[in-house]
């Protein structure tokens, strides 16, 4: 084929079609990708809002501890003690 000549006909149209929807899924993962990057800013400037308001990321998720970490690990049940009463 001639430099800057398009083909015509069926064998055309097939390389057309299958061209066409390799474009579509790559436009797909280009979304997918933007919104990564979109969610990734968005989540830096909320820490960067935190930061401001807070001191630091670290003081704002303790205070939600009240700086104290929380021990999920128990050796016996008598050390384990419920936050409210079991009601039936």
């Amino acid at each position: 084929m001639a430099s800057g000549v398009r083909a015509t006909g069926a064998a055309a149209k097939r390389r057309c079609r299958r061209s066409d929807g390799r474009r579509r899924g790559h436009g797909r993962r280009q979304l997918r990708a933007r919104l990564k990057v979109e969610s990734t800013v968005n989540s830096a400037s909320r820490v960067l809002d935190v930061r401001e308001e807070q001191g630091s990321l670290d003081a704002y998720l303790w205070s939600f501890v009240d700086d104290r970490p929380i021990v999920n690990h128990f050796r016996t049940l008598a050390e384990f003690r419920p936050r409210r009463s079991c009601r039936r």
